[in-house]
């Protein structure tokens, strides 16, 4: 199975730390945020990911590449307009030649759900709506489900019917694509998946999968502190390098290799440098 990660929107709500970085790159537990999204995927069994971009899009280029160093195949999309998640996916039909895995760009999801949900997909033989349980579903989209099965969906209700929400996450077919072509703008302007999948339902069985595990909508620049918390959690602390003698490490740390290279190449960076001659410390002296 395939992938495609949505990773195009310009982070308006958080700002001002998207001021001048797309959203999916801001760092969260010593990395891109969109890189903990493809690690994920990569361990749930996905080597191909396709990676919708928009604004600043080749920065996410230039910090991923072709995959190869994450042990993935990526290839990259491009949206001019945001005009919605189905005209999102809807972009992505070049990359999808049978059932694929859809992910929102900016959640948090763990490699054991995302394979998780992948086998329940792979059981039903049907398309997948990924679920989460939050106190607050009114800010969501809102899912029924009746004995496994999608029975309604609704965005943003004023009175939620149910805690589960759209989480995000979908595995879908490509009879996705007619219909999202056929979907038209919402009253807010947009083409949303929630009006595709109501047409879908129509035809099909849609499933709804609960997430297990922790799972977070990172929306707000507060929810980037939910997301390092959870995220580093599950680290167990690892030495892969040389440490100093006189440092010592406390609690569960994990030092990876690449930080020893830096080290490294700073230590011969700076013994490469010449010292400055006396007179010039002597200089520097006096203008202090």
């Amino acid at each position: 199975m395939k992938a495609v990660v949505l990773a195009a929107g310009e982070g308006t709500r958080m700002r001002p730390l998207t001021a001048n970085l797309p959203k999916p790159l801001l760092p969260v537990a010593g990395k891109p945020f969109l890189r903990h999204t493809l690690e994920a995927l990569r361990s749930a069994g996905i080597t191909q990911v396709a990676v919708l971009i928009g604004w600043q899009g080749h920065r996410i280029r230039e910090s991923l590449g072709d995959g190869e160093a994450l042990g993935l195949s990526i290839a990259y999309e491009e949206q001019t307009e945001r005009l919605g998640t189905a005209h999102a996916i809807g972009c992505m039909r070049s990359h999808a030649d049978g059932p694929f895995l859809s992910v929102n760009g900016d959640v948090v999801v763990s490699g054991e759900a995302l394979a998780a949900m992948i086998a329940y997909h792979q059981k039903v033989r049907a398309p997948v709506i990924a679920l989460a349980e939050v106190p607050n579903p009114g800010a969501f989209g809102v899912v029924e489900v009746n004995d496994g099965k999608v029975t309604d969906l609704e965005e943003k209700p004023r009175r939620p019917k149910s805690n589960l929400i759209n989480a995000g996450i979908y595995a879908f077919d490509e009879d996705i694509f007619p219909l999202i072509d056929k979907t038209p703008k919402s009253p807010r302007g947009e083409y949303e998946i929630t009006d595709t999948i109501r047409a879908l339902m129509e035809t099909r069985d849609v499933y709804g999968f609960r997430l297990p595990g922790e799972w977070i909508d990172v929306g707000r620049p507060w929810d980037l502190l939910r997301a390092n918390a959870a995220l580093l959690a599950p680290l167990k602390g690892a030495n892969h390098a040389d440490v100093d003698g006189g440092a010592t490490l406390v609690g569960e740390v994990l030092v990876e290799a690449s930080l020893a290279r830096a080290r490294r190449s700073a230590r011969t960076a700076t013994s490469g440098r010449r010292r400055p001659s006396a007179r010039r410390r002597k200089w520097e002296t006096r203008a202090k």
